[in-house]
């Protein structure tokens, strides 16, 4: 009996205006439920920070909600409703509800198609570059942290260790990463991270929708995943190719650029207008004025010349995705 008890989930506590419904998940420091909103009437995930918290643990919380509530209106980031504490001063966070599965799962049960998996990375390109441009990193890009809404739109969520632009090493108490995608400097923890770690990442995402695996997971039959093992093939070996037919070899070169093992930091240097992203043109990566490529502002050393050109080989000339079937289908929702 005392065993049932102690693996029980946790329950969410009484918020105001919220009935709790279920448990959803654990993060480092913090628990999210399924509430039901009243008014407005809705379903809502409310991210809780756990009991006997430490001040860091409510510092990463409150810049977590911050950020978000900053950046809320994007079309492809999470969007913040509310915030407030609860018992024994515990801060929570009021979100919208995708329902499951995450694109980890899906990826995984089944790759996604090619037109489906690039009106992703498009989309969410679109987010990263407006952190960036608001002054933090994401450190956490990965396909798990990417939720589907009811109406098939990715947003990117748990900003959990995000932290701002040229954190010194010394100074970072966020850290944190998921190595099946984080960069060779996040996961070596030597030195202030920009913004070419998070495109790292997003390349890795992209890889991972196509491939149904991660760019650094064993391939060879030997089942050598643990972190040390992970960490050399990050470190030291070359990214497996995707093994699909349909992705163009443009697409793979440029994902392949921008998870480099020694990434470029500047971007829109002085080249030869038009040339190509797969050969090292410094063009923006997703959208029309991306990170490092402002329209009419000036140039950026921002990293984002890492994973340059990645609309140019997920689009056609006018900017439309590239279709590799004409039922490219959507993410199905829970």
């Amino acid at each position: 009996m005392m065993s049932s008890k102690r693996n029980a989930p946790p329950q969410g506590p009484p918020i105001p205006g919220a009935r709790p419904k279920r448990f959803l998940g654990a993060g480092g420091f913090a628990d999210v439920f399924l509430y039901e909103q009243q008014v407005p009437r809705r379903d809502v995930a409310v991210k809780i920070l756990r009991q006997g918290g430490s001040e860091r643990d409510h510092h990463r919380f409150t810049t977590e909600a911050d950020l978000m509530a900053r950046l809320s209106s994007h079309p492809s980031i999470v969007s913040v409703y509310g915030a407030g504490t609860v018992e024994e001063e515990r801060s929570y966070l009021i979100m919208e509800y995708c329902p499951p599965p995450h694109l980890g799962k899906l990826a995984t049960s089944q790759p996604l198609t090619l037109t489906r998996a690039l009106e992703i990375g498009i989309q969410v390109a679109g987010a990263v570059e407006t952190i960036h441009r608001v002054g933090y990193l994401h450190r956490d890009i990965k396909p798990a942290n990417i939720l589907v809404t009811p109406f098939g739109r990715p947003v990117l969520g748990d900003f959990g260790i995000a932290a701002p632009i040229g954190l010194s090493v010394e100074q970072d108490e966020f850290g944190g990463a998921s190595p099946p995608w984080a960069s060779p400097e996040q996961q070596l923890d030597q030195e202030s991270l920009t913004p070419a770690s998070d495109v790292y990442a997003l390349a890795a995402t992209i890889y991972t929708l196509l491939a149904g695996r991660s760019p650094h997971v064993d391939v060879s039959g030997s089942d050598r995943n643990d972190q040390l093992s992970m960490l050399d093939r990050v470190l030291h070996r070359p990214i497996p190719p995707i093994g699909r037919r349909d992705v163009p070899e443009q697409l793979e070169r440029v994902l392949i650029t921008a998870m480099s093992k020694s990434p470029p930091r500047t971007v829109c240097q002085r080249r030869r207008p038009g040339s190509s992203a797969a050969t090292g043109s410094d063009r923006p990566a997703a959208g029309h004025h991306p990170a490092g490529c402002h329209g009419g502002g000036a140039p950026r050393g921002d990293g984002w010349g890492r994973g340059a050109g990645l609309h140019d080989a997920a689009t056609g000339r006018h900017g439309e995705p590239r279709r590799a079937d004409r039922n490219g289908a959507r993410c199905p929702q829970a």
